[in-house]
């Protein structure tokens, strides 16, 4: 084989074909190369006209939305702020223009008259400014004329640019003294804006605005803040699959070339291949371009290399042909050898695996009429029966009775209908013990498609049977616990609410004594007041008013406590400041009467939960500082009531100054029936629902912690 391969490179004819293929390999890679250099630097171009017609594009369109503002300024004599407001926010401007602005042209006898209007519409010290040397922003010294900007939309992040004289900066009068002196819209130089920190690439486009059509006399200009980034890049975001394949950058030629924009993040060399003029108002801006790495990665086809390959490898398929097919030729003959010698490691691997099937899968065929013609190992062990003993046998040797009749019905009429059935089957072994499978059985067919025989395979799943028993049997075990603890919470519930229901009634007697003496006086005075002639229709109607505003207030503690005494059945949104003064409105008295003051910082802010159970759980937390109170004799009793907002939740702290609860049963205080107070004045059962309620009902959550002067009780609810 070495010796015909010497013999054929070293053939005439080899060399001349190897010449020949060269020669023509050669010329077809020059003429495909040059073609599809031409063929990328005209894409190029194509894609870098579209991106520059894109920035035309935008900018005319919001240099229209800047001519369409001034229109209605023409149209109209006077826009005020809001109308100035309501007409740049209607008009879409994309993401070019970062703001618009109002310039008028006030002279110096109006200045006052603008920056005291300005003053009183912005509730600011408006004044007409400019920059010193130091970049500080002065009040504008007195001069025949200033073009302050007087409305800008958005104002925010743009209030540092209000009242800022542009007449006051060479770039920007400049600007605006040619847009006065053509009549038309005029693009300034780039910009450091006034509101804004550190050199940004801006650019300021001036619409001038005339009393009336005949442009003779000046009335200000509309402006736009344009962003060179934002614009530029917006424009080619309209064609976003060309913009990693192209470089930009945007010199201003009629500002010594000054650099606006790029889409380099280094720049240090820029040899454009390409570049567009275009006429930007009074401004040429030079659009330059070069191809981006991915771009000549893309376009750099293999097509040339592929054809000199190509002819080069037909070149040598011709010399070789006749030493390929020797080579292959001995090359199957070494095939064979190796196929032959696979194909008997894979009899003896095949071999392995059925045995490990015998032993390890329940598997077994039958005939048509459901005799054992095939049993594996593990079949015979796991019911108990040998092979021979279940050759020829009917398989309902193994039926166990448990299984009804009906299940086998539709067993065998499943598999006589040529489908593969699948179910879970409880099967008798030799000794009588029993064991459950999963059973999969398929028909198997003959050439004329009629079933033959049937395959079965079966897992043993009798482990799984006895964990699903025990589950059923665990489960209902656990419901029946689950009810009578749930009967049993809610019969607490009832006896905590009735225990609340008891402290509002004490306060509701409070509440209603002194309203009750001061009707019995009244009644008193009244017929004193007929014998001494004072009862008139004036009298009557004053004492029906004084009566009735008593009764009402006795008639309003009653509905807030039968608004208290409701049970809430779903949850809904409610105030937390509101339900915390409906229910200090009813115990009010009770706290007065005992000199307990109750001081609040409370933020209107709203939950969802139950509104009357959270009313029991802050009534509770009261009535034992109140009873604190009374209990350790404290004379300067306060009780602090904060609510604050989170991140995502909100806090209610309730404090007071009654010494705090001992630090060896703190941790108790939230066990059912665990009180502190003596015998007969505590069920033991307030702080248990109040945490209930809070953490179970409310999804919150209820803590308790000793501080220096008392206590804090911490409620946490989400908004």
């Amino acid at each position: 084989m070495k010796s015909y391969k010497i013999q054929a490179i070293a053939s005439p004819v080899f060399f001349l074909i190897l010449l020949l293929g060269i020669g023509i390999s050669a010329y077809t890679y020059t003429l495909t190369n040059n073609y599809i250099n031409r063929t990328n630097t005209k894409q190029f171009k194509s894609i870098l006209e579209t991106k520059t017609e894109s920035i035309k594009d935008v900018l005319a369109q919001n240099t229209k939305l800047l001519e369409l503002i001034g229109n209605i300024f023409l149209a109209k004599k006077t826009i005020t702020r809001d109308e100035f407001d309501l007409i740049v926010s209607s008009i879409p401007n994309g993401k070019s223009i970062s703001a618009i602005s109002w310039i008028p042209r006030v002279s110096n006898e109006q200045r006052k008259f603008f920056e005291e209007k300005a003053s009183e519409d912005l509730n600011i010290n408006f004044v007409f400014k400019n920059r010193n040397k130091n970049g500080k922003l002065i009040s504008s010294k007195v001069k025949d004329e200033y073009f302050p900007v007087y409305y800008i939309n958005p104002l925010k992040g743009n209030e540092k640019a209000l009242g800022f004289d542009l007449s006051s900066d060479d770039r920007r009068f400049e600007a605006l003294k040619l847009s006065k002196e053509t009549k038309k819209t005029i693009v300034s130089s780039r910009l450091i804006l006034v509101q804004e920190n550190g050199v940004k690439k801006s650019f300021l486009v001036y619409t001038p605005i005339w009393e009336s059509k005949k442009n003779t006399k000046l009335k200000g200009f509309i402006t736009g803040v344009f962003n060179f980034e934002n614009m530029v890049n917006h424009a080619l975001n309209l064609d976003k699959h060309n913009n990693k394949m192209i470089d930009i950058w945007i010199n201003d030629k009629s500002n010594k070339n000054e650099l606006l924009f790029s889409n380099k993040k280094l720049i240090k060399e820029m040899n454009s291949v390409v570049f567009i003029e275009i006429l930007v108002g009074n401004k040429i801006w030079r659009v330059n371009a070069q191809p981006t790495k991915k771009f000549l990665t893309q376009h750099d086809s293999n097509i040339p290399i592929i054809s000199f390959l190509t002819i080069m490898f037909i070149t040598l398929l011709s010399t070789y042909i006749v030493s390929l097919k020797m080579l292959k030729t001995a090359a199957l003959e070494k095939l064979i050898k190796k196929r032959t010698k696979a194909l008997s490691l894979s009899n003896e691997k095949y071999e392995s695996l059925l045995n490990m099937f015998d032993k390890n899968v329940i598997a077994s065929r039958t005939n048509k009429r459901g005799i054992i013609i095939y049993a594996s190992s593990a079949f015979s062990t796991i019911s108990g029966y040998s092979n021979e003993e279940l050759i020829g046998e009917p398989y309902k040797i193994l039926r166990h009775p448990d299984m009804s009749r009906g299940f086998y019905q539709k067993l065998w009429r499943t598999i006589k209908n040529g489908k593969i059935f699948t179910g879970e089957i409880k099967n008798k072994k030799k000794n009588g013990n029993f064991y459950w499978v999963q059973v999969t059985i398929t028909p198997e067919f003959n050439n004329k498609n009629e079933i033959v025989s049937y395959f079965d395979i079966r897992e043993d799943i009798t482990a799984k049977k006895e964990i699903e028993y025990f589950n059923n049997t665990l489960s209902s075990t656990i419901d029946k616990a689950v009810a009578e603890n749930r009967k049993k919470d809610q019969l607490l519930m009832h006896q905590s609410k009735l225990a609340a229901m008891g402290e509002m009634l004490g306060a509701i007697a409070h509440q209603w004594r002194q309203p009750l003496n001061v009707l019995g006086i009244k009644m008193q005075f009244i017929e004193g007041d007929y014998l001494e002639g004072l009862v008139n229709e004036k009298y009557l109607k004053d004492y029906i008013i004084e009566n009735m505003n008593l009764i009402n207030f006795m008639s309003q503690t009653i509905d807030d406590f039968q608004t208290f005494s409701m049970k809430d059945k779903i949850k809904k949104e409610f105030s937390i400041q509101k339900k915390i003064s409906e229910t200090l409105k009813i115990i009010s008295l009770q706290l007065e009467k005992l000199n307990i003051k109750v001081n609040r910082n409370v933020l209107d802010l709203k939950v969802l939960g139950f509104e009357n159970e959270f009313q029991q759980v802050f009534l509770n937390i009261i009535n034992n500082s109140k009873d604190a109170f009374v209990e350790k004799e404290i004379k300067d009793a306060k009780i602090e009531i904060n609510l604050r907002k989170g991140s995502k939740s909100c806090y209610l702290i309730i404090s007071d100054n009654a010494g705090g609860i001992n630090p060896n049963i703190i941790d108790r205080v939230f066990e059912p029936y665990f009180t502190t107070k003596e015998e007969g004045k505590g069920t033991g059962l307030g702080l248990y629902m109040s945490k209930m309620i809070i953490e179970d009902r409310m999804n919150g959550k209820l803590s308790v912690e000793n501080k220096e002067s008392g206590v804090d009780f911490i409620i946490e609810l989400q908004e």
